[in-house]
């Protein structure tokens, strides 16, 4: 087919893939809204069931300041009669205990007198509670506002992470802050074990493979990781955008947040096969379409691809002319015809520019001499030896090299600042060749000579001069002894106070 048809073709396919694509996409994002809403409303009834989780574990300590601020003596038995039921019914709660006020006037101590736990907590009988700063903030809180208030996260007896809830109990009624500690006598304690309390709160629940995180940052400057809950599948690759975020009820003081991510496969099997479907049916329809229409253009097309075949052949073996015609057969450089061709081209750039051009004629020194000692096919690969490594002495792209004839080249150096580092580089790079040459009267290796030109050319000068001058430094370099470099130094223009002295 032509052009022009390929290109309705492909413009076809293109609108109808982007129709289909647009209508797959729309699709997508409607089920992806609908999955991030079942997400969040998954997520917020596990919120609720841990909020209502907590709620009944706490209820204990209201009945323990009952009881204590109803009586004045109050037994190991009764205390047991109120915390063992709880601890059956709730196997979050780790351990409740009683700590009486020290007999002093001011609340030094507060040893724990009562503990009951379905484990051995025996040991802690007598344990100050006021020793340890975390409960001494939480206790002295929860006695000025008469509430709940709970500690900052640790590792319980158990070996799991918990908090401690304490309240305080009175005599009598005191209406502020100090009444209320001159009239504290004791504070209760719940121990609770926070990751046992979030899974069983979150098992509850019929929804899986969600990844769940539960934060402190009760301290602004401090966020603390209470627990992970981890569903059938970490969060896969593309479920982080449906991360949620949700604040739970302030509870004891504490504010914590759960951050849920679903995983892969809960997300995968909330999706319906519907944009698949309606995909593979639109790409089915375009690929359809486009190949019935190749099909009625197949006889043309055949015809069409041999014009063109035997078109690029022709212009392959054109380019493939040009090339030799352009290339140097022994040394694989450009020939003194694309130099030409070449120079020309640079030289009426530099003119528009304004820009210095630089020449370099190389000659090897001794030549003839060379190929009368060691033959022509020694002098054959000496040249090409001497071209690869001028060819290498050359950084830019913009640098040319060209062999000008029998043993001399010629370099094509636009826009260079400095042209007496290259042409040293060319002459130390030859002489390490250490190429043997007996016959030579300048060194016992084959050596070269290169004169050096640069001009900045204008409308007034012939493209022929910079050639002459690099070529007339060539000639001083040989008569210098060769194996050297000669630069051509303009010769400064005579001013008119010069002129008047002359």
């Amino acid at each position: 087919m032509s052009r022009w048809r390929w290109v309705l073709l492909i413009f076809w396919m293109l609108a109808g893939l982007s129709v289909t694509a647009v209508m797959v996409d729309r699709v997508y994002d409607k089920e992806t809204r609908a999955i991030a809403a079942e997400f969040q409303q998954d997520v917020d009834d596990k919120t609720a069931a841990l909020e209502r989780e907590v709620l009944l574990n706490i209820e204990v300590l209201y009945a323990l300041k009952g009881l204590f601020e109803s009586s004045d003596d109050v037994t190991r038995a009764e205390f047991d009669k109120i915390a063992t039921p709880y601890l059956q019914r709730h196997q979050d709660i780790d351990s409740l205990q009683w700590a009486v006020r020290g007999s002093t006037d001011s609340l030094t101590q507060l040893p724990v007198t009562y503990v009951a736990s379905l484990t051995n907590y025996d040991e802690i009988l007598g344990f100050d509670l006021l020793s340890r700063d975390t409960y001494r903030s939480a206790i002295e809180q929860a006695i000025d506002v008469d509430n709940l208030v709970a500690s900052s996260s640790g590792i319980g007896k158990s070996s799991a992470l918990d908090i401690k809830v304490f309240i305080s109990a009175y005599r009598g009624e005191p209406n502020n802050a100090i009444e209320r500690r001159a009239q504290t006598f004791g504070v209760a304690v719940l121990s609770l074990k926070v990751d046992a309390m979030f899974n069983r709160a979150v098992q509850r629940t019929a929804t899986k493979g969600i990844h769940f995180t539960l934060k402190d940052h009760t301290d602004p400057l401090v966020e603390t990781l209470l627990t992970l809950h981890l569903g059938n599948e970490h969060g896969g690759h593309g479920a982080e955008s449906f991360e949620y975020q949700r604040q739970l009820s302030t509870f004891a003081g504490r504010r914590w947040t759960i951050i849920a991510r679903p995983s892969s496969e809960y997300v995968d099997s909330h999706r319906s096969a519907l944009p698949l479907v309606l995909g593979l049916c639109g790409g089915l329809f375009v690929l359809f379409g486009a190949g019935y229409y190749v099909a009625m253009r197949r006889r043309t097309d055949i015809v069409e691809q041999e014009v063109q075949q035997r078109t690029l052949d022709l212009y392959k073996a054109k380019r493939q002319l040009e090339l030799l015609s352009q290339t140097d057969g022994l040394t694989g450089l450009a020939n003194r015809r694309h130099f030409e061709q070449r120079y020309e081209a640079v030289w009426s750039e530099a003119i528009k520019a304004k820009r210095c051009i630089t020449l370099m004629m190389l000659d090897v020194d001794h030549f003839k001499s060379f190929n009368d000692t060691y033959g022509h096919l020694e002098g054959d690969k000496c040249l090409k030896r001497v071209a690869q490594v001028v060819e290498q002495s050359l950084n830019r792209k913009s640098d040319f090299i060209a062999r000008y004839g029998g043993e001399e080249f010629v370099l094509l150096l636009p826009h260079t600042r400095d042209n007496t580092i290259p042409a040293q580089r060319c002459i130390e790079a030859i002489e390490a060749l250490q190429i043997p040459h007996t016959g030579s009267t300048t060194s016992e290796f084959v050596t070269a000579s290169i004169g050096v030109a640069a001009m900045v050319p204008t409308t007034a000068n012939h493209i022929e001069d910079l050639i002459v001058l690099a070529d007339a430094a060539l000639y001083q370099a040989k008569e210098n002894g060769r194996n050297a470099v000669h630069y051509h130094v303009p010769k400064p223009a005579i001013t008119a106070v010069e002129q008047g002295v002359a």
